[in-house]
């Protein structure tokens, strides 16, 4: 006569990290427990387990799938937007962890903050009116950050393809007065 088959045990926190670590890209809950045999109740307290890990910083979930945080995924979804002056390719992600609203009017102008990783990008646009908007960079974390921008040049007003690009450094206490053109905006990265 065959034993029964004995029942797997909750892995530990530390098992956990170990086997998120040693996989490719993101994971999620239904591949963990597929590796650790877990079934119906096993898999509400990985849940928990997976949770309280979260909590702690130690991994990051991003769309149902977790990975050690800071690290960037095997493949990043990028969109080219253009190539700069230096011949450089643009990219922005299209998937995105935070978004925040800095400033907006409707109909007006809106300015509009998203991070992918550790990476802030900051968009304005404007109606046909000229106007000066101040935005706080108050939801940057602590530390000294560049922020490389496009945004409309002198005579952005008259012809739409006039733009100026500048690198400068922010922090959190930063107040940008951006100068917005009629029809006009900015586009900016914030990194470290």
């Amino acid at each position: 006569m065959k034993s029964p088959n004995p029942k797997p045990s909750l892995p530990s926190k530390d098992d956990l990290l170990a086997f998120i670590g040693r996989q490719p890209g993101k994971i999620g809950t239904r591949e963990i427990a597929r590796a650790f045999h877990l079934k119906n109740a096993d898999r509400i307290a990985l849940k928990r387990l997976l949770r309280e890990l979260a909590d702690e910083g130690l991994v990051e979930r991003r769309r149902k799938k977790l990975h050690h945080p800071g690290t960037l995924p095997q493949v990043v979804l990028a969109e080219i937007a253009e190539r700069d002056a230096d011949g450089e390719l643009i990219a922005v992600p299209t998937e995105w962890d935070e978004t925040k609203v800095l400033d907006a009017r409707i109909a007006d102008y809106v300015v509009v903050a998203r991070r992918n990783g550790k990476d802030w990008y900051v968009g304005a646009m404007n109606d046909w009116t000229p106007r000066a908007v101040d935005i706080d960079l108050s939801f940057l974390p602590d530390g000294t950050f560049t922020m490389d921008a496009y945004q409309d040049g002198d005579n952005a007003d008259r012809n739409a393809s006039d733009y100026r690009k500048t690198t400068t450094s922010v922090n959190r206490t930063t107040k940008l007065k951006l100068q917005l053109a009629s029809g006009g905006g900015l586009a900016a990265r914030i990194h470290q």
